[in-house]
């Protein structure tokens, strides 16, 4: 029998409707329901006819936008990448590996990894800790800097693609700042800091252009701001352009590419694309039928790494992931928890198979196999996961090694 799954104007019929509710139940732990559903409808679950996981929320959602206007644009499955095809191969972090519960006093709020080997971790608590041999058996972890350049919580951390002892750090105090590891001029063990009190309210985010010698900072004040470095000197840097997105506070931004980067901000159905080079913005409309209905606030973006797509994380417990050049809905990703509270974060495997997001309930990391849009695995298993809420995530970009922290101040290690 050929499959109709991709008709959005067909009527199913009753045994492809009742399968897609058995996936839902399934997928969402009601173990009783669905095997009164199984008994009752004579009909056995068979998930190797559904071709992605979620559909019946998939449908929902696109039902709901045919309803506001009564077609869609372009159906989120239809693929262009030979990579969305194929399912991952199973090879995800699941297992925890290492536990640091004293690198900080109160609440882990950001993680990043350096990829030649050190570990930033940010707190409520002020402060930066710089680890080395977080990742090794065979050599004890050791803080190497306790940077306290902030006043207040450290909300965002990103090393710098080109220079790598370059951290940027963005901060609940207004500020936020460039430190340059492997300087370290106070004899105190921490390196001296550009700083940048030129927002109105927190940072919630400052990004590396993959380049390096640019990064953009984005503040609850509904501002974003572009930095470059000086020609005098590669590691410091001037602000060099400034724009206001109006109401709304500006949750997170991305880079797509070497010059362009990806801006989302609340109250707002639109993300906007700022060209670096330009200076100038593009906004692209996120509902799939491109109508102006406010549905569901954007408050994380993650790229992956080929840097072909961009998902942003929602406050209405789903992951939308947009073809970064075609700006079209390609997947979406239920199973994680985030609501208008929430501080979700989320993060690609190394090899873009697999995507990790963290959800309010659990606590818990939820782990998706991307082109299958289906959960694969909630990690966090007690007692020597996380206790309280998961804050942030890192994975490395050449390991199978993702790094998490929590509301438990505790920051772990995962792997296979």
């Amino acid at each position: 029998t050929q499959s109709t799954w991709g008709h959005d104007t067909h009527v199913m019929e009753q045994q492809q409707a009742t399968q897609l509710i058995l996936q839902f139940l399934q997928e969402n732990g009601f173990d009783e329901s669905f095997a009164a559903l199984q008994k009752e409808s004579e009909v056995l679950f068979a998930p190797h006819t559904i071709p992605i996981g979620s559909m019946l929320m998939t449908r929902l959602c696109q039902a709901e936008e045919l309803l506001l206007q009564q077609e869609l644009a372009a159906s989120p499955t239809v693929e262009t990448d030979e990579q969305m095809l194929h399912e991952g191969d199973g090879v995800y972090c699941k297992s925890i590996t290492s536990t640091f519960p004293d690198f900080h006093t109160q609440n882990v709020l950001a993680v990043a990894i350096q990829p030649d080997g050190l570990l930033a971790t940010g707190s409520s608590d002020k402060s930066i800790c710089i680890v080395e041999n977080w990742d090794r058996s065979d050599a004890p972890s050791r803080v190497i800097h306790r940077v306290h350049t902030h006043t207040a919580g450290v909300l965002d951390l990103d090393w710098n693609p080109v220079y790598p002892s370059l951290l940027l750090s963005s901060s609940m105090d207004r500020s936020h700042a460039v430190h340059d590891m492997s300087h370290d001029s106070d004899g105190n063990g921490n390196a001296a800091p550009q700083i940048f009190s030129q927002h109105g309210k927190f940072v919630s985010r400052a990004r590396w252009a993959p380049r390096g010698d640019w990064f953009v900072s984005a503040a609850y004040d509904s501002t974003v701001n572009v930095y470059r470095a000086v020609e005098s000197d590669s590691r410091r840097f001037e602000k060099v352009h400034s724009m206001n997105f109006g109401a709304g506070s500006v949750e997170a931004v991305e880079f797509t590419d070497s010059h362009r980067c990806v801006i989302t901000k609340r109250d707002d159905n639109k993300m906007y694309h700022l060209d670096l080079n330009t200076l100038q913005i593009t906004d692209v409309n996120m509902n799939a039928n491109r109508d102006d209905h406010i549905s569901f606030n954007a408050l994380d973006l993650v790229c992956s790494r080929s840097r072909k797509y961009v998902v942003v994380v929602t406050d209405k417990s789903r992951a939308i992931m947009f073809d970064a050049r075609t700006h079209q809905q390609v997947r979406n990703f239920y199973g994680a928890t985030n609501d208008g509270f929430a501080m979700p974060s989320a993060v690609f495997n190394d090899n873009d198979k697999y995507l990790f997001g963290t959800s309010q309930t659990g606590p818990a990391i939820v782990c998706w196999d991307v082109a299958m849009q289906r959960v694969v695995n909630t990690i966090n298993p007690y007692p020597s996961g996380h206790t309280k809420l998961v804050r942030c995530l890192d994975h490395h970009p050449n390991k199978s090694i993702l790094v998490s922290g929590g509301f438990d101040h505790a920051v772990k290690v995962w792997g296979l």
